[in-house]
């Protein structure tokens, strides 16, 4: 009978072949060999470690005897052991972390956003800003917790921006729960936890009367603009009343002088189809002026 030693060693594994459990003793990260009788006779050899995640004891397989060496099933221990101290779970389950959840999220969302959409830098921007201490983290771990500590610093000094990330940081959570990463929401509680956010407290900008709007623009015209374009830019706005991302990225290909007629894409447009919007003279104007102002520029405001 081979003689079993405090700690296992390389020839103690190659030569065991009673059935039993033979752990690596003090200090081996709960390293065991598993040695077992199959119905025909053979012996096999499998290594287990016994890690406590979440409070609980659980038993997680490191592999067969000798595909996996005794020096092989030690390091993948001390590895399982780091990430247990780390909060992770080591059997890895495919759990995503926020990081991970946040960027195939963005991905998805990508498909019904335009060619040209900032949202997916902004996305990524709450998420670095107002999400950072959830990145590096499980989504199956994260609590409502530390969803509240993220929303709680911006919730009233910030309005805007915590409506943003928590909207954003919800759309994560929806994946992960269709993905059946984690049962519930964390933002649902987290939100509940906080204060009404800032009920009434909308600040609108005030609406210019239609009869000031000339006066206006005779200001502008008159008045030395830093940004030339930003000026041409709010007159173009005026007068076609298209949404100012519409008149930001204008192109020259997309205006017929001739017809007195501004196309805007399809994929430029919220409705996903395409409009044509009518030039009346103070439009064709602006975009004479702005023409001299672009030169080589295919865009009109630039």
């Amino acid at each position: 009978m081979t003689k079993r030693p405090r700690t296992l060693t390389a020839a103690f594994v190659r030569a065991v072949g009673r059935p039993g459990v033979y752990g690596d003793g003090r200090g081996g990260r709960g390293l065991s060999l598993r040695v077992h009788r199959t119905v025909d006779g053979r012996i096999t050899k499998t290594w287990r470690q016994r890690v406590r995640v979440d409070g609980r004891l659980t038993s997680i397989g490191l592999g067969p005897y000798p595909e996996v060496t005794l020096a092989e099933a030690r390091q993948e221990a001390l590895a399982n052991s780091r990430m247990v101290r780390l909060g992770r779970d080591p059997r890895g389950r495919g759990v995503p972390t926020f990081a991970e959840a946040a960027e195939r999220t963005i991905r998805l969302h990508r498909e019904g956003w335009k060619a040209e959409s900032v949202l997916p830098d902004q996305w990524a921007s709450t998420f670095r800003l107002h999400a950072a201490p959830l990145m590096d983290k499980p989504v199956d771990r994260i609590t409502s917790g530390d969803v509240l500590s993220c929303l709680a610093p911006i919730w009233k000094s910030k309005p805007g921006a915590a409506a943003k990330a928590r909207s954003r940081i919800a759309a994560v959570f929806r994946w992960c729960v269709g993905r059946n990463h984690r049962p519930d929401n964390p933002v649902d509680r987290a939100v509940a936890a906080l204060p009404r956010a800032n009920a009434g407290a909308t600040k609108h900008y005030r609406a210019l009367p239609h009869t000031e709007v000339r006066g206006a623009l005779r200001a502008i015209r008159r008045g030395e603009v830093a940004n030339p374009a930003a000026a041409l830019w709010v007159e173009l706005v005026a007068f076609t009343a298209v949404r100012p991302g519409e008149a930001r990225r204008a192109r020259w290909e997309e205006i017929d002088f001739e017809s007195a007629r501004w196309t805007i894409p399809a994929e430029r447009m919220k409705a996903g189809r395409p409009f044509a919007v009518p030039l009346n003279a103070g439009a064709l104007d602006v975009l004479r002026r702005a023409r001299k102002l672009s030169g080589e520029s295919p865009f009109v405001l630039r």
